[in-house]
C-alpha cells in the first residue's frame, strides 16, 4: 500500500509541477495587480489621447508631427529640419501647437519634444487622460499577493504531509525534502525580490489596443511611433530628426546651440543653411 494511493517517484515527478503551476498563477497575479486599466473604454478613439497612453507626450509630438507633414502643412528636408511655409489647416490644438513652434523656428523632432511638453495643450492633455487611467487599489494589489501566497502555501501543506506521512511509515523522504526546501527558496525569493519590482512585460493598454483598430494610415503612428509612418523615405528621415545627437566634440555642441537656442529673425528669414554649414563662429 502507497500512501494517499500514489507511488513515491509518482508524487516526486507530480509535485514539482504543481509548485511551476502556482508560481504561474502568482506570475499571472502580479501582473494584473501591477497593471493600469482605463476606468471605461470609450466608443471611439482621438489619436492625441491614443498617443499619450501609447508614448507619453513624446508620442503626441511625433503623432502630431506626422500629421502635419503628411498633409503637407509642414516641410522637412534631408537633414530632418522641420519648417512651415504656409498656412495651418487642422483645427486640432495640439496640431497647431507644433506648428506655430515651427514656423516660428525651423527645428527638429526631438527638440520640438524638449518645448512641447510645458505647452498648454499638451499638459491639459496629460491632465485630463492620466485620471482616466485607473490603477488597482492597494487593497485589490494585497488580495492578489495573499491569494496566490495562500495557493503556493497550500501546495507546500501538501507537500509537508506527504513529508510526514513518510516519516511515519518509515518510506525514504530524502528527494521530497530535497524538493520542499528548493521550492520553499524559490517562493519566498518570488515574493520577497521580484513581486515588489515594476512589471516588467506590461500589456498594451486597451484604449490603445482599441486604436489599433479604428485608427489608419499617418494616425498609426500614435500608436506605433514613427516606425508606422506611410512613407519609406519620409519615415527614416522623421525617425533620425526624433532620435537626439551625441553631443561629442566642438561640432556636436555648435549643432545642439543652433537647435535649442531661442528663435531669431535670422533663422527665421535665412533657413537652415548659414545656421548650421557657413555660420559665423
Amino acid at each position: 500500500m502507497q500512501p494517499w494511493g500514489i507511488s513515491g517517484p509518482q508524487f516526486l515527478l507530480l509535485y514539482p509541477l504543481a509548485v511551476i503551476a502556482g508560481l504561474a498563477v502568482a506570475g499571472y497575479a502580479r501582473r494584473w495587480a501591477n497593471r493600469t486599466a482605463p476606468a471605461e473604454l470609450p466608443p471611439a478613439v482621438e489619436y492625441a489621447e491614443v498617443a499619450f497612453l501609447a508614448g507619453g507626450t513624446d508620442r503626441v509630438v511625433d503623432a502630431a508631427v506626422a500629421r502635419l507633414v503628411h498633409s503637407e502643412q509642414v516641410r522637412v528636408n534631408r537633414r530632418g529640419v522641420l519648417s512651415a511655409p504656409g498656412d495651418p489647416v487642422s483645427d486640432h490644438p495640439i496640431d497647431r501647437d507644433v506648428y506655430e513652434v515651427v514656423r516660428q523656428q525651423p527645428t527638429k523632432v526631438h527638440v520640438l519634444r524638449r518645448r512641447l511638453k510645458a505647452m498648454p495643450q499638451v499638459r491639459a492633455l496629460a491632465e485630463r487622460v492620466a485620471p482616466g487611467q485607473r490603477s488597482r487599489s492597494p487593497r485589490e494589489r494585497a488580495l492578489a499577493k495573499y491569494a496566490s501566497l495562500a495557493l503556493l502555501c497550500l501546495v507546500l501543506a501538501v507537500g509537508v504531509a506527504r513529508l510526514v506521512d513518510g516519516i511515519t511509515d518509515g518510506y525514504p523522504i530524502g528527494y521530497l525534502l530535497i524538493q520542499l526546501i528548493v521550492s520553499m527558496a524559490i517562493i519566498s525569493a518570488f515574493y520577497i525580490a521580484v513581486w515588489p519590482l515594476p512589471a516588467g512585460a506590461r500589456r498594451r493598454n486597451p484604449v490603445v489596443t482599441l486604436a489599433a483598430r479604428q485608427l489608419d494610415g499617418v494616425d498609426r503612428v500614435a500608436v506605433s511611433g514613427m516606425a508606422a509612418y506611410p512613407d519609406e523615405e519620409l519615415r527614416a528621415t522623421l525617425i533620425a530628426s526624433a532620435t537626439p545627437p551625441k553631443r561629442k566634440g566642438r561640432g556636436r555642441q555648435r549643432e545642439a546651440f543652433y537647435y535649442y537656442g531661442p528663435p531669431t529673425s535670422s533663422s527665421d528669414s535665412g533657413g537652415g543653411g548659414g545656421g548650421c554649414g557657413g555660420g559665423t563662429p
